[in-house]
């Protein structure tokens, strides 16, 4: 599914009460599996874990209209009744999407695992924003069409701060993110943007829920 138009790019981190983290995951995956099913403006949507008390949530939709639907849905509002004494804090930020590449699988990802699932925090020097993205979106499409074991990869910057990006990353597993640090696509994007990056971290997440489409690709 070729997208044409920006969709609608979301990030959350939640610090979620350990004690009430069961009840959290499976609202969550509630809440994600129905969306994606019953909302054709669902695109993309994950909850992943750093530990028992950081959660990332990442979500795509295809516009405005399709957001606001899902928060109005039924599914939704039974997860944020849950949510609302499981969650003791939210950051949540908009980002403004620059890739988006998903394989030819619909994922249907629950808890019990072994996906490789990175979450990339970079900071760029200012001067460099525009080739850094044309750099990331060149190295992700060719990932996408190259490496079967790559599942999805989601690109986008701040909103509001434009040299803030964020990668968010699916692997088959460890082999598969292993052959891809390996691959000249990949080694080329690391000699590239080496001067362009201020601050770089990658979290190791375990992907609690990962729903999305088959074959979606967006490039800014």
């Amino acid at each position: 599914m070729n997208i044409k138009n920006a969709p609608i790019m979301n990030f959350y981190h939640l610090t979620v009460n350990p004690a009430e983290r069961d009840e959290f995951l499976k609202a969550g995956k509630e809440n994600m599996f129905t969306s994606i099913q019953k909302e054709d403006g669902v695109y993309f949507m994950s909850s992943a874990s750093e530990g028992k008390d950081s959660n990332y949530i990442f979500e795509v939709y295809k516009d405005e209209e399709s957001y606001q639907n899902h928060i109005n849905s039924k599914q939704f509002k039974a997860y944020q009744a849950v949510a609302k004494d499981a969650v003791d804090e939210t950051d949540s930020f908009n980002l403004t999407p620059q890739f988006i590449g998903t394989n030819y699988q619909d994922l249907r990802i629950d808890k019990n695992n072994n996906y490789v699932v990175n979450m990339a925090k970079i900071t760029l020097v200012d001067d460099d924003l525009e080739k850094f993205g044309d750099i990331v979106k060149k190295e992700m499409t060719k990932s996408m069409e190259r490496e079967a074991g790559i599942i999805a990869m989601l690109a986008g910057n701040m909103f509001d701060i434009e040299n803030e990006w964020r990668f968010f990353e699916v692997y088959q597993d460890e082999a598969a993110y292993e052959a891809h640090t390996r691959t000249k696509h990949f080694i080329d994007y690391i000699s590239q943007t080496k001067e362009m990056i201020y601050e770089k971290s990658i979290l190791s997440l375990h992907g609690d829920v990962i729903v999305d489409r088959s074959n979606m690709n967006y490039e800014a």
